[in-house]
């Protein structure tokens, strides 16, 4: 979670523990019940959604600030977690 914003692979994860991807994937879920991809996926969204309020940044800033290579892939993601693009979201909690 501290290192949300950074380049994750779900290799170099695992390579941090010395363990094969497929296992380290394996015993996320079975901990907590999604992936790791999933995880990390919620992690950056609720930064980002603390940055709709905290900043006034653009969309794609905080797509960038929070590990998103393609802003296009966050506002997808952002639109299927919250049924709204970022902006609508932080016009709608305002």
């Amino acid at each position: 979670a501290e290192h949300y914003a950074e380049k994750l692979t779900l290799t170099g994860i695992a390579s941090q523990f010395y363990i094969s991807p497929y296992y380290l994937s394996r015993l996320f879920k079975e901990a907590h019940g999604i992936t790791i991809v999933e995880y990390i996926l919620n992690v950056r969204l609720s930064h980002a959604v603390r940055l709709l309020f905290e900043t006034d940044l653009s969309a794609t800033e905080i797509a960038s600030k929070t590990g998103f290579n393609n802003s296009n892939y966050f506002f997808k993601k952002f639109k299927e977690k919250y049924g709204v693009t970022p902006m609508q979201y932080r016009n709608e909690q305002l």
